[in-house]
């Protein structure tokens, strides 16, 4: 398959232009949605997906080798966790990322980030999910059930607090 370059992406790992080509060539045995395009180095094995409707094949993210695409990853799934749960608002926690990441919102994209912005992105969203969840445990706790009478009366009573 003949793929026309219309922009050049270069590889973060050696600098040396990446080529277009189709997902099939990275994930042979998958289907949708990865048998779209993607950026790849194949020096580096590095590589990024591109927007589906882009004419010039606009780059997802920027180029990954291995170990960042697992950190790109992980830091997805702590962070999704926090909109995904009802925790937060998806536009509220991509905010309160973007304030924890020194990022302006628009440019707050895991898949632009590198290895040590997605260590902190698990980190800082695991400490949030905690902090958040623990708030649900204790408003929980709360309702506790206290006894009026003693336990041989027979109009023994109720109430939740």
């Amino acid at each position: 398959m003949d793929i026309k370059q219309t922009q050049t992406v270069f590889c973060p790992y050696c600098e040396k232009p990446a080529e277009l080509v189709h997902g099939k060539e990275i994930y042979p045995h998958a289907g949708p949605p990865q048998n779209g395009m993607y950026w790849l180095c194949r020096p580096c094995q590095a590589w990024a997906g591109t927007h589906k409707n882009s004419s010039k094949h606009a780059p997802k993210a920027s180029l990954a080798n291995a170990a960042l695409r697992k950190a790109r990853q992980k830091a997805h799934a702590a962070f999704d966790q926090l909109w995904s749960e009802n925790l937060m608002q998806r536009t509220e926690a991509y905010a309160w990322l973007a304030t924890e990441m020194g990022v302006h919102e628009k440019r707050c994209h895991i898949g632009f980030f590198d290895l040590d912005q997605c260590l902190k992105v698990a980190r800082v969203s695991m400490e949030m999910f905690e902090d958040l969840t623990a708030d649900h445990h204790v408003h929980d706790q709360k309702r506790t059930i206290h006894l009026s009478g003693n336990s041989n009366s027979r109009g023994m009573s109720c109430r939740v607090i």
